[in-house]
């Protein structure tokens, strides 16, 4: 299960009606059926009237709601994937972990596509040979899902592994974009990351925040003895999650946290134990992760999403992630640290806190102070964000890039 906002469905007798548009393909090296980003396009482009096919991660089986036909990728094993990163050139390590389960996953497919859907970096320069070798010239769609120019690795040793080979994946890019420019469009999912792309590829990037679709939610009331706080998505070291269960050991007893995580078991069994260890394990409850479409339903029975991104890597700290918009669709308050993406729309729209740091300390002292009532204003202030920031407005925006571009006509 994932905690990301859920992907919009379409309607199969609208889609009926509609020309055909020509064929589409949907490039990544993820799951698809598990990002809401990939499966809310390919609803959008079949209820335009393309024929989607997908490649992917998910089983050779997998069912993807509208996709006609799934390829998909069988990478090597962990042990041979670690040992190719160590011991591989960066083409050399992109034809054995990428490269060669493309080619296998689908052959010579894509000279009957009409539009390529390229998912982040790593389809990218399987696409460029392709294109080179054919001599078609497909209608492209890249979109970015995070900062690729900044550093990813959040050490020094994951920086020797890994950013090498994402400089040279972006210089791959790069050269695409130069090539294709006329019949491409870009996306990024933040105003920041959209800037940088437009000024490093020189090319306009529009935006596609990571969000879901619009609820009709009503602001939970807030009650002044129990102030319930929340933080939900990856349970991971570098997204402050310890600096929340401190900040609690700090917070009058009014204050109770909830956590809603996936990933590790060895990091929810830490994180429990740290909750003992300071006397907080009463005021902590870990709750199941759900599906992604009903997050902002059981997240609206809390009062504060708090979400602290510390800047681990340049990358964490330009984030929006779709959890965000999953406390903004919940109605919310929201209590985030100085990072630029998020801080402009809280500040904006009086819809929460931003810290003036990523400390337990900070994060304490802030909400110390607050009363029901500057919560409640706070979270009857996301009604008006959650019209703003939705998979609706994500939509239109996508088909408006498109008919700018002459793909509609």
């Amino acid at each position: 299960m994932s905690c990301e906002s859920g992907p919009a469905r379409f309607d199969t007798m609208k889609t009926s009606k509609l020309p055909n548009r020509g064929r589409a393909i949907f490039l990544t090296h993820k799951n698809v059926s598990q990002s809401p980003r990939v499966l809310n396009q390919i609803s959008w482009l079949i209820e335009l009237g393309w024929t989607v096919d997908t490649v992917g991660l998910d089983p050779r089986n997998a069912e993807i709601d509208g996709v006609v036909k799934h390829f998909t990728i069988q990478g090597p094993s962990a042990i041979r994937r670690y040992w190719t990163y160590i011991s591989k050139s960066f083409s050399g390590r992109y034809e054995e972990l990428f490269g060669k389960p493309i080619t296998e996953a689908f052959k010579n497919q894509l000279r009957s596509y009409d539009l390529l859907i390229i998912h982040d970096l790593t389809p990218i320069p399987f696409v460029s040979r392709w294109l080179g070798i054919s001599g078609l010239k497909p209608k492209i769609i890249l979109d970015f899902h995070e900062n690729h120019l900044s550093n990813l690795g959040r050490n020094f040793l994951e920086q020797i592994v890994f950013d090498g080979f994402r400089d040279w994946l972006v210089a791959q890019s790069k050269d695409l974009v130069r090539e294709r420019r006329q019949d491409l469009i870009l996306f990024s999912p933040s105003v920041q990351t959209a800037t940088a792309y437009a000024k490093e590829f020189d090319v306009p990037t529009e935006v596609l925040f990571n969000v879901g679709s619009f609820m009709e939610l009503s602001d939970f009331p807030t009650n002044d003895a129990r102030i319930k706080l929340v933080h939900h998505g990856m349970a991971a070291s570098y997204r402050g999650q310890e600096s929340l269960i401190v900040a609690l050991k700090r917070l009058p007893p009014r204050f109770v946290l909830t956590f809603i995580l996936v990933g590790s078991n060895w990091r929810l069994i830490w994180l429990r134990a740290l909750a003992r260890l300071l006397g907080v394990s009463k005021k902590v409850i870990f709750e199941s992760p759900v599906p992604a479409g009903d997050l902002p339903k059981v997240l609206n029975h809390h009062d504060i999403a708090v979400m602290l991104l510390p800047p681990v890597t340049e990358n964490q700290l330009d984030a929006l992630p779709g959890k965000f918009f999953d406390a903004i669709q919940a109605r919310l308050a929201v209590v985030t640290g100085p990072n630029p993406s998020m801080k402009e729309i809280v500040l904006e729209h009086h819809s929460g806190i931003v810290l003036k740091s990523w400390s337990a300390y900070d994060l304490a002292s802030s909400l110390a102070h607050l009363t029901h009532i500057d919560i409640q204003k706070m979270k009857n202030n996301q009604n008006g964000v959650a019209k703003l920031y939705n998979a609706e407005s994500n939509r239109s925006r996508f088909i408006q890039t498109m008919r700018a571009k002459g793909w509609l006509e």
